[in-house]
Parts: structure tokens; C-alpha cells; sequence
């Protein structure tokens, strides 16, 4: 449950998370302050006070980017908001960061388990030789999305003043407009984001603990608040400093909201750490068990990074890197519904609403993709952000249409499994019926083989660019269009003739020489950038003999480039899953184990960049086990299972999985 670095200046970069479903934010290796990028760190990060006095200046690394909200959108994607997680220990000659003096007994630890990341050390200042042993505690507080609460412990081992500054922090903020800076004993930071002036608020107050303020000082500047504090020491004496923070945005009321909000939790920050850990330990009760060991922490360490990025009661998904870090800047791909979501809804259904509920929220932006292409129905965007319009501006992966299918067979999975009847009645139906709609209208007859094509797309594989009839994605259509007319008759209602003509005479692209599916009409063997043919076999299930199955698999797996990218090996070991070959799956899951960066177990693309952390990436992986090695499926309300293990995972344990409206233990063993 712990994983733990020793080296402050974590030289790859890959800091710390947390997050609380609503807020993501990177930390330092100093164990407060927000991720940065190398080469800014020798930029102050604020000055103050006057020129000749030696202890009051700053250098830590430049403040840009590291934090991510939820809803906060711009027209592309998610804006980063102003860092809020500084507080600074300074013991009268120096600050201390991880450019100045020594740094012993250094250990920074993510608790997994509870949500808290703890940064102890021993630090000796550059300025005068003295020393401090300090205790960092950050956390998001699961409890109360609007709480972050930093702790810091100093021993001082000398007599004097001790010294700590609060920040609250805009300037690397380019989409704040009109800011405002309120300080007071809550001290409190506001601006207007982006085109839609989204109002964002952060506030922060401190409570000091066996120690009496000396001093004070508080500056306001244009777009960043500051507040230092001397704190007379004595050697060997603790003393503590509690910052409360409120982080907010678009609720009435949110200058009285932060002020009671961090008041009432520094009145007893150990009962909001007691409310936070709780809320933790219920998330915790859907969980995956299994052996060996080190598997047994990537699991933990997967399962965290979606716990911490999702909130069951509100329609936020997930882009491929999420709140963790600034890819794709939270944009929506179909990664969400193909990847991400499925893990969750096996093993904890809540988690994958925000999924579904983001899709059927951005109905009208589908809509209009779909119009915009003289189609019916809803074209779901390869690239999406608050409204679902399309904003990916490559024309090639724009038209990547199977998301339309992978959308609709999220849907179907959430209803067959999660006992939730209202959405699916309200909502998840119409989801599909409206992607239904768009196939019907997108295909093309041709008269003269006698069958419907899907032309001028893009494949899963991205390599490919713009080509005709995608195995992959007219299967998808077929099935997208069953699910509908399913919808339909149990409704009592008449399925269209167009629908069930086109489930009948779709064409399948087809390698007469191996047997197995073409990926595209013209597909003569390239390299391929992911999977794609093979996910014919999984999810999609498309009726192929044993053979091909496992001819298709096999093939196209051998067309991938080195260092392909985590999702692919993921969903081959589940096809060999599938053919009860689990030592074959085995070898995919050890594919997948060197996109895995130390020390806090983020995931990269592929092994060879540092797009992280991979949030499709994780999803791969636990879905291997989920529905490789476990064989999960949804039907009729309830999970079933066909273990397939390999040698290495004796048993694996779905503690709490999802079973309609309730929830069950399962246990599978070789």
C-alpha cells in the first residue's frame, strides 16, 4: 500500500498524486507545491519582503501547471487552475527546497490506502548550519471535495524563529481574467476562466500548533496572495502549521462557503484526516486480491489513480491521462468508454457513471458532429470537452467513427450490470438508439457487390489515415445496431427494416490468403499502431472460428512497432483469455510492465515516452485481469466469470464486485 521515493530531487520528474475526484494535483518532491517541468526549476517561484534581509527568498521551481478540476473547461480542454499547495518551512537564513543545503533521512511516502502523501527529512540549511527534522501531510480530502489540507511538523534542533509562508498562486494561469485578491485571516484568490468565465475560488487559512506568531506579513499582488509567519522556536519542541484550503468553482455563495469550510477545518484538522481516511476505506471495499506481491501493488497503485480522479455523483470522465497530468489536457476519447470504464464497472459500478453520464450529458454536441456530416442521430467526437462537439482539428483521427460503437456498447454494459434501471431508461437508451441512428444514416449501399460499406474513416489503428471499410468498425456498427433494435423490442416497438438490412449484408473486409479478417479493404500488411483487427475478438465478440481467433490475434500482433503501446498487449492477452491460452496472456501482462514508472507507479504510453500517467493504460491492465484472467462478463444484471489463470496468479480475488443493484465477493482460482 505504500510506495515510496528517497530522493528529493526524484530526477525523472514524476512527482507525486493525489486527488479527491474533483481536484488532481502533482506535488513536489518537497512535499508541498505543484509539479513543474525540468528545465524551469531555477526560476523563483515568489519574492517578498525587502532586499537585505537574507531568509525571505524562494526558490523553488517556476510555478506552471500541475493541477487539474474537474468541469474546468475551455473551449479544448481542461484549464489548469492556480496553485494552491505551498507552504513553505524556512528557518531563518534559508527556505527550504530541494536546490539548498542537505537533505537527510529523506523519504516521501503515498499512502494508497488512505489517500495521504507524508515527506519527512532532515534538513540542514546552506545559510547558518542549523537543522530541522520535518514531517509534510498533503491530502485532497476524499470527504469534501472542496478540502485540501497540508500539515507540516518541525523539530527544530536550535532556538530562535522558525519561519513558514502560505501562497496561494495565478501567475502561471493564462486563461484567468479579472482577478481579485482578498487577505484577512482567510485570504482568498478569485478569477474568471477561460471563454465561459467560469468563476474559480481558492482560499486558505493556517493554525499554528505549539508554537506562538511573532510576526505576520501579508502581500497581495495581481494574481497571487502571500502570507509569512515567524514562529518563535525552541530546540526539540514540535511545532505544527495546518493550512485548510477551499478550492471552488461555479457554486453561489463560495466567499462564505471557504471561510466556513476552512474554518471549521482547522478547528479539528485530525477529525477531517479521520473523515478523509473513512471515506478511503469505503472506496477500498471494492478491491481486487491477488498474488504475487508486486502484482498485488500495481493493482493498488491502479486502482488509486482512478479512485482518486473519479466522483460517482458527478458526469466527469476521464481523459487519457486525467486529472494526473497535462496530455491531451483532459480531453474525452473513446479511451474512456473502451478502456477505463469497463475495469470500474466490474468492480465498483458507481465509478463508471461519470462515464456514461458524461456521454448522454453531451448528447446535443453529438448531435450537431452528426449534422455537421448531413447524418441523423448522435457522432460521438474522437476529442471532446465540456459539450461534446468534435474539437480534434487532425482530419484523419477525427474520423476515427467507431467511438460511436464503443460509446453505445458502454451503455448497454452499464445497464446489464449496474442495476441502475432509471438511467439506463432515462438516458443510457437513448445513448443508443441515437448512435444507432447515425450508422443507419452514415452507411453506404453499393449496388453494385450487393452490400453496405462504411467509407472515408480512420481505423482504431491510427497509422493507416484516411481508407474504406474498417473490419473493426463495421463489425461495431452491426452490433451497435442490434443493441438498438434489442432497446426497440423490448419497448414493443418496430425495428426498422434499413437496420436489419444492414445487420444482414455489412461487409467484413476479409484475408482469404490467412483466414482472418483484413483491417481495411486496402491493408496489405503494414505496421499498425495499436490494436485494432483483434478487437474483434474482444470486446466485440464477431462469430470467428477458434483458429481465427487466435490466426487474428497473433498476426496483427506481429505487426506492431517496438515499444507499442500499453493498450494493445492488453487486449490480446484477454483475446488469449478467451482461447484458454493463459500463459500466452501472462506474457501480454509482462509486456505492460515496463510502461510502469518508479516511484509512484505511473504508467507511460509506451515505454519509450512520458506520457503519463496513462490513465488508458491502467484501464488495459486491470481489465487483463478482470476480464482476461478473471473472463468477467455482463449479462442479464449480474457479473459472471470463467477464470483463466495462469501459472504465475494462483487465485484472484474481486472483493465487492458488481452485482445488479447489490454487490458480491468472487473468488477465482485455477
Amino acid at each position: 500500500w505504500i510506495l515510496a521515493s528517497d530522493d528529493i530531487n526524484n530526477r525523472d520528474f514524476k512527482e507525486a498524486f493525489i486527488g479527491n475526484g474533483f481536484v488532481g494535483q502533482r506535488v513536489l518532491g518537497e512535499g508541498e507545491g505543484s509539479g513543474f517541468f525540468p528545465g524551469l526549476n531555477d526560476q523563483p517561484r515568489f519574492w517578498f519582503g525587502s532586499d537585505d534581509d537574507p531568509d525571505i527568498h524562494s526558490h523553488h521551481g517556476h510555478p506552471t501547471y500541475g493541477c487539474l478540476m474537474h468541469g474546468m473547461w475551455d473551449d479544448f480542454g481542461l484549464m489548469d487552475i492556480p496553485h494552491w499547495s505551498s507552504l513553505q518551512y524556512g528557518d531563518g537564513q534559508g527556505m527550504m527546497d530541494r536546490f539548498g543545503g542537505i537533505h537527510e533521512d529523506y523519504r516521501q511516502e503515498l499512502d494508497l490506502k488512505r489517500g495521504i502523501l507524508t515527506t519527512t527529512m532532515r534538513w540542514i540549511s546552506d545559510g547558518n548550519g542549523r537543522a530541522s527534522r520535518l514531517k509534510t501531510e498533503i491530502l485532497l480530502a476524499r470527504h469534501n471535495r472542496n478540502l485540501a489540507i497540508i500539515r507540516t511538523t518541525v523539530i527544530p534542533e536550535f532556538d530562535g524563529h522558525v519561519y513558514f509562508v502560505d501562497s496561494l498562486d495565478g501567475r502561471c494561469i493564462e486563461q484567468g481574467k479579472d482577478w481579485q485578491t482578498f487577505t484577512g485571516r482567510t485570504q482568498f484568490l478569485r478569477t474568471w476562466m477561460g471563454p465561459a468565465r467560469r468563476e474559480l475560488l481558492v482560499a486558505s487559512q493556517l493554525r499554528v500548533d505549539g508554537g506562538a506568531i511573532t510576526a505576520e506579513e501579508k502581500q497581495a499582488f495581481e494574481r497571487h496572495i502571500l502570507r509569512r509567519i515567524r514562529i518563535k522556536a525552541e530546540s526539540g519542541q514540535p511545532i505544527t502549521v495546518t493550512k485548510a484550503v477551499y478550492i471552488g468553482s461555479q457554486q453561489p455563495g463560495m466567499l462564505t462557503a471557504a471561510d466556513l469550510t476552512v474554518n471549521e477545518a482547522l478547528r479539528n484538522p485530525e477529525l477531517q484526516f479521520e473523515k478523509h481516511i473513512q471515506a478511503w476505506a469505503k472506496l477500498w471495499q471494492h478491491h481486487i486480491e491477488l498474488q504475487p506481491v508486486r502484482l498485488q501493488k500495481l493493482v493498488n497503485a491502479s486502482l488509486y489513480y482512478f479512485y482518486a480522479q473519479l466522483s460517482a455523483d458527478q458526469p466527469w470522465s476521464l481523459g487519457p491521462c486525467g486529472l494526473s497530468g497535462s496530455g491531451w489536457r483532459g480531453r474525452m476519447f473513446w479511451d474512456a468508454d473502451l478502456w477505463m470504464a469497463p475495469a470500474m464497472l466490474a468492480i465498483n459500478p458507481p465509478m463508471a457513471k461519470p462515464f456514461v453520464a458524461y456521454r448522454h450529458s453531451t448528447m446535443e454536441g453529438a448531435r450537431r458532429n452528426a449534422q455537421q456530416y448531413g447524418c441523423e442521430g448522435t457522432r460521438w467526437p474522437w476529442q471532446s470537452a465540456a459539450t461534446g462537439d468534435e474539437i480534434c482539428t487532425r482530419n484523419e483521427t477525427g474520423r476515427q467513427l467507431h467511438v460511436v460503437s464503443e460509446v453505445a456498447m458502454l451503455q448497454k454494459w452499464y445497464g446489464q450490470v449496474s442495476g441502475d434501471d432509471t438511467y439506463m431508461t432515462e438516458c443510457g437508451e437513448e445513448v443508443i438508439l441515437q448512435s444507432a441512428r447515425f450508422w443507419a444514416s452514415r452507411v453506404s449501399w453499393n449496388e453494385t457487390k450487393k452490400r453496405y460499406d462504411i467509407g472515408d474513416i480512420c481505423c482504431p489503428d491510427e497509422f493507416t489515415g484516411i481508407v474504406d471499410n474498417n473490419a473493426t468498425t463495421n463489425v461495431s456498427a452491426v452490433q451497435t445496431l442490434q443493441a438498438a433494435a434489442d432497446i426497440l423490442k423490448k419497448r414493443g416497438e418496430v425495428v426498422p427494416e434499413l437496420w436489419t438490412d444492414i445487420m444482414a449484408h455489412m461487409f467484413v473486409p476479409w484475408d482469404h490468403e490467412r483466414d482472418i479478417p483484413r483491417e481495411h479493404e486496402t491493408y496489405n500488411g503494414e505496421v499498425i499502431k495499436q490494436a485494432d483487427t483483434s478487437l474483434m475478438v474482444f470486446p466485440f465478440g464477431w462469430p470467428l472460428t477458434r483458429k481465427q481467433q487466435e490466426d487474428t490475434i497473433t498476426y496483427y500482433r506481429s505487426k506492431y512497432p517496438e515499444g507499442k503501446i500499453m493498450m494493445s498487449s492488453a487486449m490480446d492477452g484477454i483475446g488469449y483469455c478467451i482461447l484458454h491460452e493463459p500463459e500466452k496472456a501472462w506474457e501480454c501482462l509482462i509486456d505492460l510492465l515496463p510502461h510502469f514508472r518508479g516511484p509512484f507507479l505511473q504508467v507511460s504510453e509506451s515505454p519509450h515516452n512520458e506520457t503519463r500517467c496513462f490513465m488508458t493504460g491502467l484501464g488495459g491492465f486491470l481489465l487483463l485481469i478482470i476480464m482476461g484472467f478473471c473472463g468477467v462478463r455482463f449479462a442479464n444484471g449480474e457479473l459472471t466469470t470463467n477464470p483463466c489463470l495462469p501459472e504465475a496468479i494462483p487465485a484472484i480475488h474481486l472483493k465487492q464486485a458488481a452485482n445488479g443493484t447489490s454487490f458480491k465477493d468472487i473468488l477465482c482460482r485455477r
